[in-house]
């Protein structure tokens, strides 16, 4: 770790701070993105997500791709 190797090569204790801040900031937001990650609506929209797929929604998609069908 640089802070480590820093540390004993000039006796600069803040740099074990400063690193200490940067991993409690960087967990932070981690934690915050993997809690986004689910929510309660999850089911719904992998069933919607299963069914276009299964192109059962192809009439929403009738002119908007510019593809002719069968393409």
């Amino acid at each position: 770790m640089r802070a480590s190797t820093d540390l004993t090569d000039d006796g600069r204790a803040e740099r074990w701070t400063l690193a200490d801040v940067f991993c409690r900031e960087a967990r932070g937001r981690i934690g915050r993105t993997f809690d986004q990650l689910f929510g309660p609506d999850d089911m719904a929209l992998s069933r919607l997500a299963r069914q276009v797929l299964d192109g059962e929604h192809q009439w929403l998609e009738a002119g908007i791709v510019g593809l002719k069908s069968g393409d």
